[in-house]
Formats: C-alpha cells, structure tokens, sequence
C-alpha cells in the first residue's frame, strides 16, 4: 500500500463529485459534510473501493444512493445505501468470500467475477478498517466500512 496524508473532507467530497459525473441518472445524497479529518490511506486503493461499492449499488440498488461519512471515535465510518432489491439474509454472511454471487443479485447476466467485495474488504482491513453491510431483501442496503484516524507519530 502506497500511503499518503489526505483530508477526508477533500478526498471523500471529490470522489462522491466523480461519481455523480459518472452516473448521470442516479441522484447522490450526502446526509451531513464530510468531516475534515486527516487520514493515511493509498488514495488509489480507497478509490478503488468507492467506485466498487458505488458500483454495486446502482447496478443493483435503483437510482437513489445515499452516502454519509461521518467521525465515530478513532475512525471515520463510511456508508453507502441503496434502495434497491437488497441481499438475501441467507448470502450476506458471505458476500466478502471471494467468487461468491448470491443466487439473484449476483447472477451471471450482471457481468463481475465476484470477486469484487473480496477485493474491498482486502484492502479495507489493509488499511486497518472493517466492513460490513446491513440489508433487507426489497428494501435496499447499505455498505459501511471504517478508516482508522491519522494521529501524528504515524
């Protein structure tokens, strides 16, 4: 991982800027401003890992996605929620595996490996955070996952 000092408010507000040019149809909603906080992440790893969270959730989630980022302790918590047709309670505890497709939403007409939340979640704990997802068949769901803080001493 090729670690650099970001603000989070910086970082986060032009990667969510990006997003909406490229999905011209799906409305963004950022429930409160991004906290300015000092982070050290890879910025193309953390990239990598929006643009494959925003990308499962409007392939999969309609086009109304919500996005929060928020400080909570010694981390800063990341949400991406979708209102589309959720995952099956059955398949959310392995979504993370490598090579997993749930039986509707990840079928094969939908392109992807099932590879792609393994790769999130590598490169999520890589940088000493976790992820999960919360989410309810019919009634969307929603991806968050936490940075660790930079403190100085680093």
């Amino acid at each position: 991982m090729d670690k650099t000092l970001v603000n989070s408010r910086e970082f986060f507000e032009e990667a969510f800027h990006n997003a909406q040019l490229d999905y011209r149809e799906v409305e963004f909603e950022s429930a409160d401003p991004v906290p300015s906080i000092s982070l050290k992440i890879d910025n193309g790893r953390i990239k990598q890992v929006l643009a494959n969270l925003i990308d499962n959730a409007v392939k999969y989630g309609g086009t109304n996605i919500i996005v929060k980022v928020e400080k909570l302790g010694g981390y800063l918590q990341i949400n991406i929620k979708d209102n589309g047709q959720g995952i099956e309670k059955e398949d959310l505890p392995s979504i993370f595996n490598p090579f997993f497709r749930g039986e509707k939403s990840r079928s094969r007409e939908s392109g992807g490996t099932g590879i792609g939340l393994a790769i999130v979640k590598y490169i999520i704990e890589a940088h000493g955070g976790e992820i999960r997802a919360v989410s309810k068949p019919g009634k969307g769901s929603e991806f968050v996952f936490t940075l660790p803080l930079y403190l100085k001493g680093e």
